[in-house]
């Protein structure tokens, strides 16, 4: 076996490797520590400043909640008269097949008449509606002008009546002037 030193004297440019340093040596070269660093703590948050924050924070809720609800009061604030009569004129722009054309039609006399409290909800034939409606001293002179819009509507809607262009354009018409009479009717009433 060669040892370390037979090495280095055949080679005498080899260098020799450092041994490791000494404890006392690794002591030396450092400097001494230095005293610990205070880190501030935040302050806990005063009682006050908790109160204070929830008071504006049910304001701040308060105020977003009544803008939000006068928002959608504000949309509501059409008259049923006005609601129907917007609600034709949006009928007549579009393309219908007759029963898709016929249902709006209908559906929105029976809002009309529900929204001023003229029937009820619930599903009715149309002889039950317009058994109904004999009670009712709101709809003056339209009674019969309804019960042969509802007769025109169910012979389309059930016995596949078919319906032209201008016979549409009558219906609506005849749709605005029920809606506008049941409001005079009602408006000579009070």
């Amino acid at each position: 076996m060669i040892s370390l030193a037979q090495i280095q004297s055949a080679n005498p440019s080899a260098q020799s490797v450092p041994s490791a340093p000494t404890e006392e040596q690794l002591m030396s070269g450092l400097r001494p520590l230095k005293p610990a660093i205070e880190i501030p703590v935040e302050p806990e948050p005063t009682p006050h400043g908790l109160i204070v924050g929830s008071i504006v924070g049910v304001v701040f809720l308060a105020l977003m909640s009544w803008l939000i609800w006068k928002g959608t009061r504000q949309k509501s604030k059409m008259t049923a008269e006005e609601i129907a009569l917007k609600s034709l004129d949006d009928l007549t722009g579009e393309e219908w097949q007759n029963d898709d054309f016929i249902m709006n039609v209908s559906h929105i006399v029976k809002a009309y008449l529900e929204e001023k409290e003229l029937f009820s909800a619930a599903p009715q034939t149309t002889e039950e509606f317009l058994i109904s409606l004999k009670n009712s001293d709101k709809i003056g002179n339209q009674r019969e002008t309804l019960q042969a819009f509802f007769e025109q509507c169910d012979l389309v809607k059930f016995a596949g009546g078919h319906l032209a262009d201008e016979q549409r354009k009558e219906l609506v018409e005849t749709t605005r002037s029920l809606v506008e009479g049941i409001a005079q009717s009602e408006s000579n009433q009070t």
